[in-house]
């Protein structure tokens, strides 16, 4: 037979409180830890204490409870309660009548366990998950598909609807949209299977809207041995209609771009090529699949690309969006030939991923034209008539630019020139070019 001072260090070294009331609601029992949790010094404070004034912070809670309880035993019932500080406390109220030996109801014998910092963890938790879009759930999985078990309060935030409503049996398959349905339904099986499963789909919510979500679920093992799924949905709506304007914007950028005139790269944070198109290609006799992820400065001679790349990180210091002025400079073909080219920069800091556009024209044509009219009325005798004047036209391809002689041959411009007039041809850049298009760099 049990020591009955067993019991008793039982009751006084218990972790929760414990204690013992009159029908009328006064504590007529207490034990150390109860003591503690009201916040008092001494049993003696504690004795006589009046349950419906001076502990529940609603007295009409403990009237209802006491309705409920008292011809059974009770458990996990919560309710706030007031400490001598004023404080209020979550406790969880688990107990039994107490009758004597007449069968007549005397009072109550109750164990109280603080869950305020649960309580407040709880909180923290459902304010979080209101703010993201977020949605906790628990699913059993039975022999006829899954049932829900539990469904964060944040339910009713994101759509509408009261967790318990959220419990109603077809309730997520009514609120799914119908060609999500089966989307969703085999995710749950992957889940079963795999072990995890994130999938995305379209719910319903109480004003008819649907909004987008990405759930996530994880199996394990619930209560009793059952085997459930955990996981969350995230509201992804307006991220959905982000992404959708970022492809539609790209989509019209490669469409205008694959037919620009002119060369278009664009380049990441690092300097590296991102992006070419079909002119661009042609351009510099590179296919796409070669360019891409090469550093920009392949696409320049190799005595300017330390200029090159320091004028980049030079314009990626720039505070805001901008495009710059036109610039002039050489660019190199695979085949290590070079031509004059202008381009245009439009550098964006604050993108991600995208830090740099550049629009490149070959302006060689242009070039042989100007110096085409120069020599036209630059005095060299040879180029002019007996009497001075220019010797009329001059026969040009307008292709490749060579130019037909007086025996009916076509010479490359240059050699044509160099032919008729003590002159030689190069190409680079002059003093102001070099500081125009690279500035101050040292």
């Amino acid at each position: 037979m049990p020591d009955p001072r067993d019991y008793t260090r039982l009751f006084e070294d218990a972790p929760v409180g414990i204690f013992r009331s009159s029908l009328d609601g006064r504590i007529v029992l207490a034990n150390p830890a109860l003591v503690r949790l009201l916040g008092y010094d001494a049993e003696k404070e504690v004795l006589g204490l009046d349950l419906t004034r001076d502990v529940y912070a609603d007295g009409d809670e403990r009237e209802a409870l006491i309705r409920r309880i008292s011809e059974e035993a009770f458990s996990g019932i919560e309710t706030r309660w007031v400490r001598k500080d004023g404080r209020e406390i979550v406790v969880r109220l688990s107990g039994r009548p107490v009758e004597d030996e007449d069968d007549e109801l005397v009072g109550f014998e109750t164990f109280v366990e603080d869950v305020s910092a649960r309580h407040e963890a709880e909180g923290a938790l459902d304010r979080v998950l209101r703010s993201s879009g977020a949605i906790l759930v628990r699913l059993a999985v039975t022999h006829e598909g899954f049932e829900t078990q539990w469904v964060s309060p944040s339910v009713e935030e994101v759509l509408g609807f009261s967790p318990q409503e959220a419990l109603l049996p077809g309730w997520w398959l009514q609120g799914i949209h119908p060609d999500d349905r089966q989307t969703g339904l085999d995710a749950m099986e992957e889940a079963l299977a795999d072990g995890t499963v994130s999938f995305e789909y379209r719910f319903r919510n109480r004003d008819g809207e649907y909004r987008w979500f990405r759930e996530e679920l994880h199996l394990v093992d619930g209560d009793e041995g059952r085997v459930e799924l955990v996981g969350y949905g995230a509201d992804v709506t307006e991220l959905k209609s982000r992404e959708a304007a970022v492809r539609r914007s790209e989509e019209r950028f490669r469409a205008l771009t694959e037919v620009a005139p002119d060369a278009i790269v664009a380049l990441d944070r690092s300097g590296n090529i991102t992006y070419v198109n079909p002119r661009a290609e042609q351009m510099f006799g590179y296919d796409e699949a070669e360019l891409l992820g090469r550093p920009f400065t392949v696409l320049f001679p190799e005595r300017f690309r330390a200029f090159n790349r320091r004028a980049f990180h030079a314009m990626l210091g720039a505070s805001e969006v901008k495009g710059m002025r036109p610039r002039t400079l050489l660019g190199v073909r695979r085949d290590g030939s070079e031509f004059p080219g202008e381009v245009a920069f439009a550098v964006d800091p604050q993108r991600e991923g995208l830090a740099l556009t550049a629009v490149i024209r070959d302006i060689s044509e242009r070039l042989e034209l100007e110096a085409e009219r120069s020599l036209l009325h630059s005095g060299h005798g040879t180029l002019k008539d007996s009497s001075g004047r220019p010797r009329g036209i001059i026969p040009v391809c307008s292709s490749c630019k060579s130019i037909k002689d007086e025996d009916g041959e076509w010479q490359p411009m240059e050699q044509y020139v160099r032919d008729r007039a003590p002159v030689e041809f190069s190409h680079g850049f002059c003093d102001d070019c070099v500081t125009k298009l690279y500035g101050s760099l040292d």
